[in-house]
């Protein structure tokens, strides 16, 4: 298959002409695209599409000219859920998360979340039981970043036999930051146990952008 390569001048002027008509430069240009496309290259071509492929997609993009445009791979995400009961106090404690529903990228390991450099949104939440909570329990749930509390929320349970709490934030990871997920109950002795209910007690994140 040739290999396309307009000039700066085609890729950057206006496609349509004062009528409202594609200018002649710019449909024989697309006739051409269509023509390498449904040729025998075609395949290798349309990999830009894949956005597992980086290597197909980077070369694609070259041949059809498209270099000012910046192809990633498929965003990072992740979700996870705490599939076995864990054992709280009356401190901040980190959750274990044992099963992943998906790990888009493979950064999430060991119940943390080290996305690559960017803007990055992640959320949680969890339900406790337990028996030595007060009439009216104070709940923490904290997102942790490189093992210091980033951001918190609090919540109030109206309830003596359990516990519970959500966040959801926005940050910016280094690209070696790790995020991990930390509760803490007003318990007036004893311990709790962390639900293992995959729609209670979660954590998850995506990676939003540069």
């Amino acid at each position: 298959m040739a290999i396309l390569t307009p000039t700066p001048d085609e890729t950057t002027r206006y496609v349509l002409s004062d009528t409202g008509r594609p200018t002649k430069d710019f449909y024989n240009w697309l006739r051409t695209l269509r023509d390498a496309v449904a040729g025998a290259g075609g395949t290798s071509l349309l990999k830009a599409n894949n956005l597992s492929d980086v290597a197909s997609a980077t070369t694609s993009r070259t041949n059809l000219g498209l270099d000012n445009y910046q192809n990633y791979p498929a965003k990072p995400a992740f979700s996870a859920v705490h599939s076995a009961a864990q054992t709280v106090g009356a401190a901040w404690i980190q959750l274990a998360f044992n099963t992943e529903l998906y790990d888009v990228g493979g950064f999430f390991a060991s119940n943390a979340w080290t996305p690559p450099a960017g803007k990055v949104h992640l959320a949680g939440g969890w339900v406790s039981d337990g028996t030595t909570y007060f009439s009216y329990n104070v709940n923490g749930t904290a997102i942790y970043k490189n093992g210091s509390l980033r951001k918190q929320t609090t919540s109030l349970s109206f309830s003596t036999t359990n516990g519970f709490g959500q966040i959801s934030i926005d940050d910016v990871a280094s690209g070696t930051d790790v995020f991990t997920f930390w509760t803490i109950s007003s318990l007036s002795s004893g311990t709790a146990t962390i639900r293992s209910a995959a729609d209670q007690t979660y954590f998850m994140g995506h990676w939003i952008g540069p």
